[in-house]
């Protein structure tokens, strides 16, 4: 695809992991095992190619997981090392990794509602207390604030406005990678300096582009872009 990639060999397989879909019950089960171990001298030389080609232009982004014997400060060390180059992070991650990475001012985290509740302890029950609560977050100089909300759609919220997104009405067949599929497009939007607005806009329409798809495929350009169209917005 033309794409620019480099990667860092490790030993031991790439985990599995397992989607369950219920047709019947409507119901999408994950089951992730656990990576392998990575050892320091790969740590390390992963640190080293990321932060010799990193610069102010770009856009980095940190998601997911990390392997059992990685500090969970990782993330938060490496917003501020990006940071310092002034390249902006863009951050999808939960629990103690998000928790930790958060005090280093990343430029637009991702969390969904669940991710949410976990990170400020509290339940979430309306719409106005989840954007209370990201309000809240932007202390630590985060820019945006994507909250996820599956088919209801997502919110987003700076310091000067909150917009309100409406999930897209289509066929489920997988909810493998939507968050995933959000977080490229709106990466590939800001980076390429879309508004904010044409950037959600990009984002939900590849979340429902993806989740129209079996198992592991992505959604197709002219299905996302078709999709955008349908994509509401309001303040």
């Amino acid at each position: 695809m033309g794409i620019s990639h480099h990667f860092i060999t490790a030993t031991g397989q790439t985990r599995t992991n397992i989607k369950i879909v219920d047709d019947l019950h409507k119901t999408y089960t994950d089951i992730n095992e656990i990576g392998v171990p990575v050892s320091e001298e790969n740590l390390q030389a992963l640190e080293e190619y990321v932060f010799g080609h990193l610069t102010k232009e770009d856009f980095l982004v940190l998601a997911g997981s990390v392997p059992v014997n990685v500090p969970k400060d990782i993330y938060k060390n490496w917003i501020q090392r990006a940071n310092q180059i002034g390249a902006k992070v863009v951050l999808d991650a939960d629990r103690e990794l998000l928790e930790q990475a958060i005090e280093a001012g990343p430029y637009l985290i991702k969390p969904n509602i669940h991710e949410l509740e976990q990170l400020c302890d509290q339940k979430i029950e309306t719409i106005e207390k989840a954007i209370a609560l990201a309000k809240d977050l932007l202390k630590y100089k985060i820019e945006v604030i994507v909250i996820s909300r599956g088919e209801d759609g997502c919110v987003v919220v700076t310091k000067d406005e909150t917009l309100m997104v409406e999930g897209l009405k289509v066929p489920v067949k997988s909810t493998v990678g939507a968050g995933d599929s959000m977080v490229a497009a709106l990466t590939h939007a800001l980076s390429r300096k879309s508004s904010l607005k044409e950037a959600i806009i990009l984002g939900v329409a590849a979340s429902a582009a993806s989740i129209m798809q079996e198992g592991t495929i992505m959604g197709e350009w002219e299905t996302i872009q078709r999709l955008k169209e349908q994509v509401k917005i309001t303040l």
